[in-house]
């Protein structure tokens, strides 16, 4: 199964949702939760902690009155993983859909204690500031979701496929696939080690989380990730992309806004130029998998 085509398949979903929450004149904002975490902790336990935490904060009546105060209408959850000095670091990435704005000074403070004492709970822990984090988000449709997904979600088809693969080395912190790259380059066994837990660990994985019943209130097909995969598989050729500039767009986390542009069929070279392409003609194209690798 190609998991670029899967990934593109869900980032077209997210597209579906942002518009359904504008056309139903909802709130769209980013929550991100996170923990401490030590050299030596286990990517495996780290993982759980980080579920059970939220597990026992949605139980919680504090939280669900919160959730009622501010119009919950649902959530998609990504998390991201990286690994660095300190090992390794997990945290979670919220869409949330709201009827009122969530972010204020008031629910940031809520949210961080609430955050902070679950974790706690289960033995973790985090600061005040940087523990929980709501952010406002606004712009078109396709700009919001590329800030989503540029966030990172832990997959490699949307690392590679959406523009979150980061090559820089000069980072002390990398995402699994760049330890693979890295393996690529150079093999050592610690990065063998990294890799082989992050593969243990994320087994069974999703990429995305939807809230329950998020995608049938959205009026979004359940669709699993076989059935994502075969959808659109005639394609049609409108031109190419040098390996350099495609590389340039991954790089820049342009990548997403690119490809919305030619799924858009945008013929002027100067909408394409301003995504930070050097393109010839023709000057809008589709690029199947085969030409990205």
């Amino acid at each position: 199964m190609c998991s670029a085509k899967i990934s593109m398949g869900r980032r077209q979903e997210l597209l579906q949702l942002v518009d359904w929450a504008k056309q139903n004149e909802c709130c769209v904002s980013f929550l991100t939760l996170t923990q401490q975490h030590h050299k030596g902790q286990k990517l495996d336990d780290l993982w759980k902690m980080l579920s059970k935490a939220w597990q026992i904060l949605s139980c919680r009546q504090t939280f669900k009155r919160f959730k009622k105060d501010i119009g919950f209408v649902g959530y998609v959850r990504a998390n991201e993983v990286t690994h660095g000095v300190a090992g390794w670091h997990v945290h979670s990435h919220y869409l949330l859909v709201t009827k009122l704005d969530p972010v204020t000074a008031e629910n940031q403070r809520f949210m961080s204690l609430q955050w902070r004492d679950a974790l706690q709970f289960v033995g973790s822990g985090c600061s005040l500031d940087r523990g929980a984090v709501f952010e406002s988000v606004s712009g078109d449709t396709a700009e919001i979701v590329a800030k989503y997904v540029g966030k990172g979600a832990g997959d490699i088809g949307l690392e590679m496929t959406m523009g979150n693969f980061k090559r820089g080395r000069k980072s002390t912190s990398r995402t699994p696939f760049q330890v693979l790259a890295d393996l690529g380059e150079q093999y050592n066994d610690k990065d063998y080690a990294i890799w082989q837990e992050w593969v243990k660990a994320s087994k069974g994985k999703r990429q995305l989380q939807w809230s329950r019943y998020f995608k049938k209130i959205a009026g979004i097909d359940e669709l699993t990730d076989q059935q994502v995969a075969e959808q659109g598989e005639e394609r049609e050729t409108l031109g190419f992309i040098s390996r350099v500039d495609y590389l340039d767009l991954l790089e820049s986390n342009y990548l997403p806004r690119f490809m919305d542009a030619v799924e858009q069929k945008i013929r002027h070279k100067s909408s394409l130029s301003a995504l930070g392409s050097r393109m010839n003609d023709p000057p809008v194209m589709q690029m199947p998998t085969s030409q990205l690798k």
